[in-house]
């Protein structure tokens, strides 16, 4: 008798199964994990702002900032009663930050472009707009992590192989409107929002010269660190794009906003020459 029930159970089954509709265009939208395929993800994990966390005395570098800016990135305070990492040590800091520049590549803060017909060499600092945080900064550090695909299935049980993948960026700039040297747009939407655009410079000099001054070129903001409207010196923002059937992707991305007033930014060679320099 039992065996006679499994039969029957198992033809209903399958029967069920050819009656199942194809996945129509907007259910394909929506996936969710296999949870007997994937793998915990590492980059959720949280942590508490370590003890003693201290900042180094004399102006900040590329490494003490960005250090901070992980840690409030990461801190969430523990649990419910525990206050969050207090990131208000850092304003009226001094800082320098050095940038090595790239040729054209918009995930760089620092730019350089050769005008071989012009004999031209321009020079560009390029302030990214970033919507989660509503504010501009040049990033100064950035990282981009590729995982291994795990699969993901919709509704209808089509499955995927998704591709994940995590970006970093950690930059100064400001969300409260005034960045210092760099002017700001007419395209503000208000009287209280700034939008800068790009700060640069174009010298007349030849091939070999040109190639040979980018090698090793940086560039240097001087500035202080700043609290915005809400008191803080550190805005953190953290968005996933979500994967779908006709692309299979995942992207979190992980930024921090340092709040900063610039007093000084100079792109220099790698002998210490300065070849254009703004100040304050």
């Amino acid at each position: 008798m039992k065996h006679l029930s499994l039969s029957i159970l198992l033809m209903a089954m399958i029967a069920g199964c050819g009656d199942n509709p194809a996945p129509s265009p907007e259910d394909q939208g929506t996936l969710i994990q296999s949870p007997s395929i994937a793998a915990p993800d590492p980059y959720d994990a949280k942590t508490s702002a370590p003890s003693g966390f201290k900042l180094p005395a004399g102006k900040l570098t590329n490494i003490a900032l960005g250090n901070w800016a992980k840690t409030k990135r990461d801190s969430t305070g523990g649990d419910d009663f525990t206050k969050g990492f207090d990131d208000k040590a850092l304003a009226g800091r001094d800082f320098t930050i050095t940038i090595p520049l790239s040729q054209g590549d918009d995930e760089t803060a620092a730019v350089w472009r050769y005008d071989k017909e012009k004999q031209e060499l321009l020079l560009e600092l390029d302030m990214e707009y970033t919507a989660d945080l509503k504010g501009q900064m040049a990033v100064f550090q950035s990282a981009k992590d590729v995982r291994s695909p795990k699969q993901m299935a919709n509704a209808f049980g089509v499955t995927v192989d998704v591709s994940q993948t995590t970006q970093w960026a950690i930059g100064v700039g400001t969300t409260s409107g005034y960045a210092g040297i760099i002017p700001s747009d007419a395209l503000a939407s208000s009287p209280d929002q700034k939008v800068y655009g790009y700060l640069t410079t174009t010298i007349k000099m030849p091939g070999d010269q040109a190639r040979s001054a980018v090698a090793g070129m940086r560039l240097e903001i001087d500035g202080v660190v700043q609290k915005n409207r809400s008191g803080n010196t550190v805005e953190c923002s953290e968005r996933t794009t979500e994967p779908k059937i006709d692309q299979p992707s995942e992207t979190v991305i992980k930024t921090c906003l340092i709040q900063a007033k610039f007093r000084r930014i100079a792109f220099v060679t790698k002998d210490g020459k300065a070849l254009k320099e703004w100040r304050r």
